[in-house]
């Protein structure tokens, strides 16, 4: 990309935003957008997504999807009972934070709730270790496609494993008689 007579080297990559349970650690929903570019805009698409196969009825999200619209539309669209989206406090100017739902979670946030957004991170790390961290694919259509595809053979090892591990244990607590 060119500038000002100079060229310098502009970097876009894929992104994966993903809404996951944090219990069984399955990938409910999956976005692939390219970067670099703001989350705040992939929340209601991703959560919409994810009601389709599950219910919601607290979400975590990091600062990156903090915006009025994104609480107002947890709450009021989505039913979401309580969203717990961390606030970014950007550009405060005398530090009064706009927004009734931004406020209240600023006065009123659930440490201990947020403390479980470490079960993403846990994903991700996961997804990257067993399914590996670079793409193969050259095009932008076809690296969207490697995500799903790599999103539905995560899902399917989390199954595959959590099968198998109540398979041995029911196995291993059974009474053998001869």
């Amino acid at each position: 990309m060119r500038q000002n007579g100079c060229s310098r080297r502009y970097r876009r990559w894929t992104k994966l935003t993903i809404v996951c349970h944090t219990k069984t650690h399955l990938i409910a929903a999956a976005m692939v957008d390219k970067g670099p570019s703001t989350d705040c805009h992939n929340l209601p698409e991703a959560v919409e997504q994810a009601l389709d196969n599950m219910p919601i009825d607290t979400l975590l999200a990091d600062c990156g999807y903090d915006s009025e619209l994104n609480h107002r539309l947890c709450r009021d669209r989505f039913g979401i009972g309580s969203p717990v989206i961390a606030v970014n406090p950007r550009n405060l100017k005398y530090g009064s934070m706009t927004g009734h739902f931004r406020r209240m979670m600023k006065s009123r946030f659930p440490k201990k709730k947020y403390r479980q957004r470490w079960q993403v991170e846990s994903i991700f790390s996961r997804f990257k270790r067993r399914l590996g961290y670079a793409m193969r694919a050259r095009t932008d259509g076809s690296r969207r496609t490697e995500c799903f595809l790599r999103v539905l053979t995560y899902n399917l090892m989390v199954v595959l494993l959590t099968f198998k591990k109540s398979f041995l244990w029911t196995f291993s607590t059974e009474q053998i008689f001869i």
